[in-house]
């Protein structure tokens, strides 16, 4: 058997597999969930750091939410911003009784970045429930109350979703793109989830119970990570004892604002990929390993101009799965304007993995939000 052949054979074979870990994804999806009605006290945490252009949008999101304000609390927390942030913040907590003003002024414990201003900002929280989201991201009117909805007795951790909004016409084709992508990973994070093996959530737009963050020793006890939302869906999933939903629905989708530059969005992806590798669960490796063969070996393939019938049904499989979970999700929120974009995201998901996997062969740093953390060392 000729080089050329064995390829296609393996690009068959692992697009079969990615194809029924993409079944057991849809049927994850399927799952129905359970909700209540019971309102706890809520504490919504908001990481701030030189957000002076994005942060009064967010915040005028959280003012008019519909759930009951003295069952509710706001905690902004300022990570010593050199910008207008604080005196933003500040004018919202004297206008608002239920938010609150908190200044992040050192790493403490050995944590850095959001994981240390969420760390520290816990230590004020007093709701049952945590939800947390970013600066720049704005919440629909019913984004606390229908988050609650889903914290049954036995649900410990709830994510939501997220798309990106299209902030003007010059990167909307871009903004297209990060959206679908980000429907697509979010949609095999609530389909993973579904089946009782959850591999992620998405950091601007998830809650958890304070009495399991207290148990398992919070933020200060996991120690740092490139990814808190990562590390602490983890530790929730390891007791076992409560359940972790992700409802993917308009009633939980937020928009946060996308990023302008190719370089941008790399270095999230970096971030997402190396603080995932750390602490991921077996399942966890197994769909990321599962997802970089299947990239490689389109590559390689389409490199060597090697379009047997084999590699043609690899392809044709791998799209099958990745345009049925978007579609499902692009129906389920009403946002199918975005089908016509579909194929370029296909061409811009097998290319910017494959960066990440050539990137993770020379470890370095990332760079966010105007800081540098080492990838390895």
């Amino acid at each position: 058997m000729q080089s050329a052949d064995i390829l296609s054979l393996l690009l068959l074979i692992g697009a079969s597999i990615y194809f029924i870990i993409g079944f057991f994804i849809h049927v994850g999806l399927s799952k129905k969930l359970l909700k209540t009605d019971r309102k706890p006290t809520i504490s919504v945490l908001v990481a701030a750091r030189n957000e002076e252009k994005n942060l009064a949008t967010c915040l005028d999101c959280l003012g008019k939410q519909s759930y009951p304000a003295d069952l509710l609390q706001i905690i902004v927390l300022n990570d010593r911003s050199t910008d207008a942030t604080r005196q933003i913040i500040l004018a919202y907590a004297e206008r608002f009784p239920h938010f609150e003003l908190i200044d992040i002024t050192d790493d403490q414990n050995g944590l850095k970045g959001k994981m240390n201003v969420l760390s520290q900002g816990m230590d004020h929280a007093e709701g049952k429930i945590i939800l947390i989201t970013d600066a720049d991201c704005r919440v629909p009117e019913g984004w606390v109350s229908e988050m609650a909805t889903y914290f049954t007795e036995n649900v410990g951790l709830v994510g939501g979703l997220t798309v990106i909004e299209e902030a003007d016409k010059k990167s909307a084709l871009f903004a297209h793109i990060q959206t679908i992508d980000s429907i697509f990973l979010q949609a095999t994070a609530s389909g993973t989830a579904g089946i009782n093996l959850p591999v992620s959530v998405l950091g601007n737009n998830f809650g958890f119970r304070k009495s399991i963050y207290d148990q398992i020793g919070g933020f200060r006890n996991l120690g740092f990570s490139l990814t808190e939302d990562m590390a602490l869906l983890n530790a929730i999933a390891g007791i076992k004892t409560y359940q972790i939903v992700y409802p993917l629905n308009r009633e939980t989708m937020i928009q946060s604002l996308p990023l302008q530059h190719l370089r941008e969005f790399i270095q999230q992806r970096k971030r997402w990929l190396y603080g995932g590798l750390v602490g991921a669960s077996q399942w966890g490796r197994v769909l990321m390993s599962a997802s970089l063969l299947i990239h490689l070996l389109i590559i390689v393939n389409l490199i060597l101009f090697n379009f047997t019938s084999q590699v043609i049904w690899g392809l044709l499989f791998k799209m099958l799965i990745d345009f049925s979970l978007v579609w499902r999700i692009l129906l389920k929120t009403g946002i199918v304007k975005l089908k016509k974009y579909l194929i370029i995201f296909e061409l811009f998901y097998i290319i910017y993995t494959i960066i990440l996997a050539i990137d993770m062969l020379f470890p370095g740093k990332i760079l966010w939000k105007e800081r540098s953390f080492k990838t390895k060392g």
